[in-house]
């Protein structure tokens, strides 16, 4: 594959048999991974390419320049996944022995991954007519995700979110549905709808209707693609919950062929990792007052501090905020899009109890939190035997769990243009600063340092 301005390069591994290449599996990597690393974790611990020798597997990596549209799902790995699947098409098209290219691949990812990939699933490809009559692909496999902008969607299928399948009575979520009065797609199956609705996010043309077609006989070929899940029941960072509600939306709203499998006592990728020994344990060595306390100031930053900075960001600074993150959307969609996010946020924050304070009582919460974690950060600094290298939370020769939350929080506002009382408050904190900076010298040398 050549190699793109636009896109890195992804980790391709070729069929261990040279001269039979009957399918391609591409998967996209979670937050905060890549295609090399999750690839080569992924072949070697699941042994697959060994037990499908003809098979062929693509990894990608998101971009770095990352648009998103909700839940931090790429586009551009969306994009770079539909021009993948267009090529091994192709490519597979041409041995006369394989036939149709498109039905032997399949799609899928991880957590992230696994949303972008089924939200480029549903969208269709390029390739399909302005009808919906295209080439439905092998099958798409997702593995502990979640649907992007789901309740927008259920609401295009009539559906309620936490009871999918049965239709909405009334009204009583017209003021929060932006289509809701739309009545332009009357004629137009809720499945369609809700399609159109993603290829219009993604930047892709309508697909269209006549109005003599049943809702039963206009289908989007490339729904006909068969789903399959798999989710950890004890994931704490994507709940299953979610996953149920994916393939509800799935099979009962798109009428997909869905197959979904709960992993009992399973979490997420990180615990998979460490379970199979790829990766160690961050909290192995703390004792557990240790563990509690790492714990407990994981649970500060992501359940105090980071509705506060969301505060900030998508309330005081929604502006700024939207043509960051919608930067690669057209105007229109922009501003549609950027409502639906403000609304959701704005629904979370008051459920979580945020919108009861005031402005100022909110920032001087995140002044005192901040104000705190300087204290403790500059306490580890002070007990550094090396003065260049980079120092823990806790104090010990690695880091813990609670030190790559704590640098993600400093990093994410040092570097966001939407934060800026925050960033003021904490260039204000010396020691806090330096410690990201250190982090980032050692780990993250290839990613520019924040101004």
């Amino acid at each position: 594959m050549p190699p793109s301005k636009t896109y890195p390069s992804p980790l391709v591994i070729p069929p261990l048999r040279n001269d039979q290449h009957t399918h391609t599996i591409i998967l996209l990597h979670g937050r905060g991974s890549n295609g090399e690393d999750f690839g080569h974790v992924f072949i070697e611990s699941t042994d697959i390419a060994q037990r499908l020798p003809t098979t062929k597997f693509i990894f990608p990596t998101a971009s770095r320049r990352r648009s998103t549209v909700m839940k931090r799902i790429p586009i551009n790995q969306c994009e770079f996944l539909r021009r993948l699947v267009d090529e091994e098409a192709k490519l597979l098209s041409n041995d006369s022995a394989v036939g149709d290219g498109y039905s032997r691949i399949v799609i899928g990812g991880l957590s992230q991954g696994c949303a972008a990939a089924v939200f480029c699933l549903l969208g269709g490809f390029p390739s399909a007519s302005e009808y919906g009559e295209g080439k439905h692909l092998g099958g798409y496999i997702g593995m502990s995700g979640w649907v992007p902008v789901e309740r927008e969607i259920s609401g295009l299928l009539k559906m309620e979110e936490g009871n999918q399948g049965e239709s909405k009575s009334g009204t009583e979520e017209d003021d929060d549905d932006p289509f809701a009065h739309d009545t332009d797609g009357d004629d137009v199956p809720a499945h369609i709808q809700a399609v159109n609705h993603i290829r219009d996010i993604l930047g892709m043309p309508p697909f269209q209707s006549d109005a003599d077609d049943s809702e039963n006989a206009l289908r989007a070929s490339h729904l006909k693609t068969p789903v399959f899940l798999g989710h950890g029941s004890a994931d704490p960072s994507v709940s299953i919950d979610l996953g149920r509600r994916m393939a509800s939306i799935l099979s009962d709203g798109f009428g997909m062929d869905v197959t979904c499998k709960a992993y009992e006592e399973f979490g997420h990728w990180p615990g998979f990792l460490i379970e199979k020994g790829f990766t160690e344990d961050l909290n192995q060595r703390l004792s557990p007052t240790e563990r509690l306390q790492d714990l407990a100031l994981k649970a500060l930053l992501e359940e105090k501090l980071c509705p506060y900075q969301t505060y900030e960001r998508w309330v005081l600074n929604f502006y700024t905020m939207r043509s960051k993150i919608l930067a690669a959307l057209p105007r229109p969609v922009q501003v549609v899009v950027g409502n639906i996010i403000y609304r959701k946020v704005t629904r979370n924050l008051q459920g979580q109890g945020i919108m009861a304070f005031t402005e100022d009582e909110i920032c001087a919460f995140r002044q005192e939190i901040w104000e705190s974690l300087n204290a403790l950060v500059a306490e580890a600094q002070a007990k550094q035997s090396d003065r260049d290298g980079p120092f823990w939370i806790w104090g010990g020769e690695g880091p813990t769990e609670v030190d790559a939350v704590l640098f993600a929080f400093t990093a994410t506002v040092l570097v966001c243009d939407a934060a800026p009382a925050s960033k003021e408050i904490i260039k204000d904190y010396p020691a806090v600063v330096n410690y990201a900076r250190r982090i980032h010298d050692k780990y993250f040398p290839e990613y520019g340092l924040w101004k």
